[in-house]
């Protein structure tokens, strides 16, 4: 029995750092959620994005905004998140109080419950991107599953740091059979950090360069020409970033 005790305190260290390495903030500055439809990529894009920090309350949080890049409508403020742990929260825009929007405090087999729906943790696996590596973990949704057949049972798949691989970040429990969008890709700092392999996309990887500082994106990643060489010297109505900094243009 002691050896198993000195086995396992030894063991200790490399399991926490292990628990550590896998472990990935949500909220961050700079940080881009771009969504597409399954079956038309490019038509119907909608974008998350952070910009900004703010202070509610006892919490620093970043600003969380929403815009239908497709549609051309002007950004909009969802809430604020932070991170506490491994669990991230949302004061939602006009609220004071935060939700909880991501729990990965959690193991496999656990039942938790969020937005008033009951969760359980069906697999909790490990995946890589980038030579990076991330917890995803399959949520069983019990109370929108009751009545249903086995084959209509509602899961979602959640990535830590990423968020819900569904139409909506910040409803991350939501699924539907007749609505075919979803998290396609995640940059923070311009960085490509997640792509879905399941879309066709030519989504390129950002890297902010010395010799690239005024070069002039859209929130899908795409090289815009600079202001001077627009239509008129120019830009649409949206949000664009140049030089790492989101701007607006109304």
């Amino acid at each position: 029995m002691r050896r198993v005790l000195l086995f396992a305190l030894l063991l200790l260290p490399q399991l926490l750092q292990a628990q550590e390495v896998f472990s990935h903030p949500f909220s961050e500055d700079n940080k881009v959620w771009r969504h597409e439809h399954m079956d038309f990529p490019g038509k119907y894009t909608r974008h998350n994005y952070t910009d900004g920090d703010t202070i509610i309350g006892d919490h620093q949080c970043y600003k969380l905004y929403a815009c239908e890049t497709s549609r051309n409508t002007p950004a909009k403020y969802e809430g604020a998140i932070y991170d506490e742990g491994r669990k991230t929260y949302i004061i939602k825009a006009g609220d004071t109080e935060p939700q909880l929007l991501y729990n990965f405090d959690v193991a496999e087999g656990d039942v938790f419950t969020l937005d008033g729906e009951e969760l359980r943790v069906e697999k909790d696996t490990i995946m890589e991107f980038n030579n990076e590596l991330y917890r995803n973990i399959k949520l069983f949704n019990i109370t929108k599953s009751q009545g249903l057949a086995e084959y209509e049972a509602v899961s979602v798949w959640w990535i830590e740091g990423i968020g819900a691989i569904t139409p909506y970040l910040t409803r991350p429990t939501y699924w539907s059979a007749y609505d075919h969008k979803s998290l396609a890709a995640c940059y923070v700092n311009q960085e490509l950090v997640y792509y879905n392999e399941a879309y066709t996309l030519d989504v390129p990887i950002l890297r902010q360069t010395a010799d690239a500082d005024n070069s002039l994106y859209d929130l899908s990643g795409r090289k815009l020409p600079s202001l001077q060489g627009g239509v008129g010297g120019r830009l649409h109505k949206g949000v664009y970033i140049q030089g790492g900094k989101k701007f607006v243009i109304k």
